[in-house]
């Protein structure tokens, strides 16, 4: 029934070694406890080679995502790049919102074309356009509140 030799203590056993009640009591002694066991703190350390979507080398357009308006818009007037295209299309393929979207701008962008007036745009519009910078800001230049270490 068992392969062992005899004489051999099995769990069952009184002589085994691990059924003695001060063996139980030392090996619940350990120092490890899982209720305040933590990961290394090096775990939760920022990754200094990520690279931030649309940045150079950064993380390109994942097909599981939703396109985003911009996208969207280069999409239907076609400017994006033949794999940005590709992986848009492939996304549209099984998005049903995003291809209500594409729709849509399409509908606008025939909307505004076809139009054969002038278009007027509302004055609180433009004010909220010319807000808008025109060149990106410099995170890489501190200024003299942020002074750069080891100079």
């Amino acid at each position: 029934m068992h392969d062992r030799t005899p004489g051999t203590p099995f769990a069952g056993d009184a002589s085994f070694p691990h059924n003695d009640a001060n063996d139980m009591r030392r090996r619940r002694r350990s120092p490890w406890n899982p209720a305040t066991w933590t990961p290394i703190t090096t775990s939760f350390a920022a990754n200094p080679r990520y690279r931030a979507p649309g940045t150079p080398g950064g993380r390109g357009f994942a097909a599981t995502e939703h396109l985003a308006p911009e996208a969207v818009a280069a999409y239907v007037d076609g400017e994006l790049t033949v794999n940005a295209h590709l992986r848009a299309a492939g996304h549209l393929e099984v998005c049903a919102e995003c291809r209500a979207a594409v729709d849509a701008q399409s509908a606008a962008r025939t909307m505004l074309r076809s139009s054969s007036g002038p278009l007027s745009v509302p004055p609180s519009l433009l004010g909220q356009l010319a807000a808008i910078p025109t060149q990106e800001i410099d995170m890489t230049n501190r200024g003299p509140l942020h002074p750069r270490r080891g100079r």
